[in-house]
């Protein structure tokens, strides 16, 4: 992820990279689901926050379990990293 395009802040307690092109594939969902239809801005709306709260469950349930969660919006999506906290260990 570049540093240049990334806009960071925090959803509660856990950080969140957004990217700039992430706005990219905002607009490729809206333009092929919603073309020539009045639901373009309707997609383009809802992406957004339904990406950023699928990602957020995963990263409440890594914060439950004690892990360190960050949240990372980008072009191909979105991605939660969690890392052990304290250098524990992840045991399946």
């Amino acid at each position: 992820m570049s540093n240049y395009l990334v806009l960071p802040f925090r959803l509660f307690t856990i950080p969140v990279k957004l990217d700039l092109t992430f706005f990219a594939l905002i607009l490729f969902f809206a333009y092929f689901i919603g073309y020539g239809s009045n639901s373009f801005l309707e997609i383009t709306l809802w992406t957004f926050p339904a990406i950023l709260i699928h990602e957020f469950g995963h990263a409440i349930s890594g914060k439950l379990m004690g892990q360190k969660p960050e949240i990372q919006l980008q072009f191909w999506g979105g991605e939660t990293k969690i890392e052990p906290a304290n250098n524990q260990r992840l045991n399946p």
